[in-house]
């Protein structure tokens, strides 16, 4: 079972997603802002990380530099309100990152899962298109 941490400031968003989620079969983890979420990070070892950009503290942001500083690869699914998101990320790997606009469509957020996921499954270490 694969597992996704998914990050948000905003409780209701992250009850949707972790529900949505559960019953597509992925173990979720949740966290409330980018300092708990690099917490469980450290600690479970998640599959794929699905994050709000604009939070207290860190942020998303802060959180994607702080993965990047220790070297740390993961496929992101960055969800925002700004249709432009991608600007200061030039510290990531492009190939590991997505980019979805809220309200985000449940089926589009699932589909943008597998993609990410797909890599892992066919014994690869990512999908390239995530």
């Amino acid at each position: 079972m694969y597992k996704i941490l998914a990050v948000d400031d905003e409780i209701e968003i992250l009850k949707v997603i972790d529900e949505f989620l559960t019953q597509a079969g992925f173990m979720v983890k949740i966290a409330q802002d980018a300092e708990a979420g690099l917490e469980i990070l450290a600690k479970e070892k998640p599959d794929l990380l699905i994050l709000d950009m604009r939070m207290p503290g860190i942020g998303g942001e802060g959180l994607l530099r702080e993965l990047s500083r220790k070297k740390i690869d993961i496929p992101a699914i960055i969800l925002t309100g700004y249709a432009r998101t991608d600007a200061g990320l030039g510290f990531v790997k492009k190939d590991s990152l997505k980019i979805l606009v809220k309200p985000v469509n449940l089926s589009i957020l699932l589909e943008t899962v597998n993609e990410c996921l797909r890599g892992k499954r066919d014994g690869q270490t990512k999908d390239p298109d995530c």
